[in-house]
């Protein structure tokens, strides 16, 4: 708790007050993985959604470009020396805090880095570049991007099968994550941090999609090729268990409960595609089951109104446009070539907008969550277009041949 004293200067965005704090800062002893002071968070409101992590840092270690209105980082450096000291609190960790799991985790946690620690140096390079690369791969927006290649191999309404599996999985991990509230290890312990994952951690959304969506996938592949594709299954899941939990980004606990619920979400997918009609093979593409899906993810919004649920809302309402597109003119469900090629040129693209954007809004929080949002309903429905395109002009050509 603080009194708020007397102003310091203002800007166009804010107003600065020197705040006095009625008991002394708690703060961590070191860490090896910030400029500053880091400080105990994950038990405030919106831990790991407006604000990631906090520490106390001397305005010199900061460089202009790394404020978010860098013009005026002079003019706060200068209200800083008007400011007085407060007392400060040093603890090493808050372990006890922890539930009895997750100090056992964390008593591993710490000797597995300490490990890698001592490894060579090409070693714990190669496993944190590695590590970084399997998790850029098994992001969402990865998936997204990827989603022509799936129309690809085998059509559409699978497709809208799987991203329903995938948004049904992580709306309910995300719900589940708010009613546990269990953080992520680094909360506890800043020393073992090698990523920037905050925030909650149980069950773990990661290892969830990847499960279900590799369940899912399982069901189409063919059946002398599947033993080679269990195989990569495995090893993919061994290699990003051990980077998310040497990195602490989630406990063991955490990837195993994601895990179970993976596997049975996919399990459920695979016998409902199973007992299907013929007729049924449509149904995840039919705009209505979208419209619905899409009511549930706003209606989540506003009871939590963070980011990640703002994206699966951006997701249902492009999976809404797709289905609509899909209902235009499109007697096959898989894509040619030439669609699948022109649809990831373009996402290609729109991705690189995306990205030179978002350091032009890096500045206004509203601007960019705004266009962390639209790019996931674009990005959906570039194949929809492309094949509406493609074959309303062969549509022609029949009737002009005609």
């Amino acid at each position: 708790m603080v009194d708020v004293g007397r102003e310091l200067g203002r800007t166009r965005q804010a107003i600065f007050f020197e705040c006095h704090v009625e008991s002394a800062i708690i703060a961590y002893e070191a860490t090896k993985y910030s400029k500053g002071i880091e400080l105990p968070i994950y038990f405030a409101p919106h831990f790991g959604v407006e604000v990631r992590t906090a520490a106390l840092m001397q305005p010199k270690s900061v460089l202009p470009t790394e404020y978010r209105y860098p013009k005026q980082w002079p003019l706060v450096k200068t209200m800083y020396e008007l400011a007085s000291n407060q007392p400060i609190q040093f603890i090493d960790n808050l372990i006890e805090s922890a539930p009895s799991i997750h100090q056992i985790e964390l008593g591993w946690l710490e000797r597995a880095q300490e490990s890698l620690m001592e490894a060579p140096l090409q070693i714990r390079e190669l496993v944190l570049w590695g590590g970084s690369i399997l998790y850029v791969l098994v992001q969402p927006l990865f998936l997204i991007a990827f989603l022509p290649l799936f129309i690809w191999l085998w059509g559409r309404h699978f497709t809208g099968q799987l991203m329903f599996a995938v948004t049904a999985t992580s709306l309910f991990i995300l719900v589940a994550k708010q009613g546990f509230g269990f953080p992520v290890p680094h909360a506890y312990l800043p020393s073992i941090n090698y990523t920037e994952r905050s925030g909650y951690s149980f069950p773990d959304l990661l290892i969830a999609n990847w499960v279900s969506i590799s369940a899912i996938v399982l069901s189409q592949i063919q059946s002398r090729f599947r033993a080679i594709f269990v195989s990569a299954f495995v090893v993919v899941s061994a290699v990003l268990v051990f980077y998310q939990f040497i990195s602490g980004g989630a406990f063991l606990s955490d990837m195993l409960a994601g895990a179970l619920l993976g596997a049975l979400v996919g399990w459920h997918f695979i016998r409902h595609s199973l007992s299907l009609a013929v007729s049924e093979v449509y149904t995840f593409t039919r705009t209505r089951v979208w419209v619905v899906l899409t009511i549930v993810a706003a209606t989540l919004c506003y009871v939590w109104p963070f980011p990640s649920f703002l994206s699966w809302l951006g997701l249902c309402l492009g999976m809404s446009l797709f289905a609509l597109a899909s209902q235009a003119r499109l007697p096959r469900s898989t894509m040619c070539l030439k669609e699948l090629l022109l649809s990831l040129v373009l996402i290609l693209a729109v991705l690189i907008g995306y990205f030179v954007l978002e350091k032009a809004f890096s500045h206004s929080g509203v601007g960019s969550l705004v266009l962390q949002v639209l790019v996931i309903p674009v990005l959906i429905l570039v194949p929809a277009m492309v094949m509406v395109l493609f074959r309303n002009q062969d549509h022609q050509g029949r009737g002009v041949k005609g």
